[in-house]
């Protein structure tokens, strides 16, 4: 078979891409190996859309979440999926956090996200259940729910033309003089040894945890622009209805070294959750019995001494299992975390080619910018939200 554009992954950025593409009147096939949609990163997160607070001014996350955040606003309004823009706490808990709470204010302040400095005791007067020397509010904060953000995407691609073929899986990408030849396994999840080739003029590489093997697949060196894939898991606890909890849904501490640390979280249904950590694996193994009980106790301990550092009378107690997420994190040769990797035809020196690698956090806000991204990098004109 035959398309214009063939876009790989069927989480929220594919399936931005798909909409955005399909918009301009291209015949868009979008593939994922999961037989259903946003199964990865998408189906695995927080559900929080962010304000652009963190992240240096001049970086991808920076651009892409302040502009995504205004524009996934807009799309869930009128596509009806639910959300709610209900601030974030970000808390320096001790003396010794405050220089990164002031790193976090000089970044948001340069990214153009609106933050209010608050003190301590403030904090408590307005949430009685916290505890902070010293705080940021970000009124843009706000939560989404992500199962029903993704069934939006995926509505209105395949409105605009878009076909979805789950459960598809690209094994091998060569290009040649009229475009893309992919060769795709077909069954459940891809896991059939029948094959056939798809021709496209174009291929967005969305692909999440697999972007990388078939970036390789497509002939691109990661070392070269100083990336190295790796897994970051993260787990998330539930609370106990009679944990102490926050009267703000988004809590969050000053950023760790790989994540944005154990923040609270509740979702539109009043659920609360903790998380999630981050720490290196394998594989991407989103297994709640990956860690036995043994691990799980130790993990609540943890999770606990963390919370209780702005939450006062949490305990382990109060924490349960409830889901895992992956993180397809992109390496820096220092160790350190990188940038989104967006790479279109001029960065690649190939036309009809695109790559969005390591579209971690803040991935789902800035999905919509991502694709008018992408559309413009493939001369196209985008109908934005």
């Amino acid at each position: 078979m035959r398309a214009d554009v063939v876009v790989l992954g069927a989480g929220v950025v594919g399936l931005a891409c798909a909409r955005a593409l399909a918009q301009t009147g291209r015949e868009v096939y979008v593939l994922d190996r999961e037989g259903g949609v946003g199964r990865g990163t998408s189906g695995r997160n927080s559900g929080v859309i962010h304000a652009g607070l963190y992240y240096p001014g001049d970086s991808w996350k920076a651009r892409l979440c302040v502009d995504g955040a205004q524009a996934l606003y807009r799309f869930c309004a009128e596509a009806g999926v639910p959300h709610e823009r209900t601030g974030k706490w970000v808390l320096a808990a001790h003396p010794e956090e405050l220089e990164a709470l002031h790193a976090v204010a000089r970044a948001a302040t340069k990214n153009g996200a609106d933050v209010t400095s608050v003190d301590g005791r403030d904090v408590t007067r307005e949430d009685p259940a916290l505890r902070a020397c010293a705080a940021l509010w970000s009124p843009n904060s706000g939560v989404v729910d992500a199962a029903a953000l993704v069934d939006a995407l995926a509505r209105e691609a395949r409105a605009a033309g878009a076909e979805l073929a789950l459960g598809q899986r690209a094994v091998r990408l060569e290009r040649g003089s009229g475009g893309w030849t992919l060769t795709v396994t077909t069954g459940n999840d891809g896991a059939s040894d029948a094959t056939e080739e798809i021709h496209a003029d174009t291929v967005v590489n969305a692909a999440g945890h697999g972007a990388p093997e078939l970036a390789r697949l497509a002939g691109l060196d990661l070392a070269a622009w100083d990336a190295r894939p790796a897994y970051y898991r993260g787990d998330y606890m539930s609370l106990a209805t009679e944990a102490p909890r926050p009267r703000c849904p988004l809590v969050y501490p000053v950023p760790q070294t790989h994540g944005l640390g154990v923040h609270l979280t509740r979702d539109l249904g009043g659920r609360t959750r903790a998380g999630p950590d981050a720490y290196p694996i394998d594989a991407q193994d989103v297994r709640l019995n990956l860690l036995d009980d043994t691990a799980w106790a130790h993990k609540a301990q943890t999770f606990a001494a963390a919370l209780g550092r702005y939450l006062p009378g949490i305990t382990a107690e109060h924490l349960s299992p409830e889901y895992a997420g992956v993180r397809p994190k992109l390496l820096r040769s220092d160790g350190s975390s990188g940038d989104f990797l967006l790479l279109g035809p001029a960065d690649l020196g190939a036309p009809g080619i695109v790559h969005l690698l390591g579209i971690e956090s803040p991935g789902l806000t800035a999905c919509l910018a991502i694709a008018d991204w992408v559309a413009t990098q493939l001369e196209t004109r985008t109908t934005r939200s």
